[in-house]
């Protein structure tokens, strides 16, 4: 069984692409946020934006959405 799981995920991951040109870096959030770039890093490593390394930091722009949402004191 052990195996089966490992060739599965293989599969998976051989079959699934990933465009990260719709992801934006941490220079990027860094820019949009006016912030430096060691913050972002901070707040990542924090948990505070979630993102991935796929090389180096990236961050969905729907992940980049909702941490500026919750974090606003308008409320709609």
């Amino acid at each position: 069984m052990q195996i089966n799981r490992e060739w599965e995920y293989f599969k998976f991951m051989n079959t699934t692409t990933i465009d990260l040109r719709e992801y934006l870096t941490v220079r990027e959030a860094a820019e949009k946020l006016d912030i430096s770039e060691g913050w972002v890093r901070d707040l990542i490593k924090a948990k505070v934006i979630r993102a991935t390394k796929i090389g180096k930091w990236r961050i969905k722009p729907n992940d980049f959405e909702n941490f500026i949402k919750y974090r606003s004191n308008i409320t709609v």
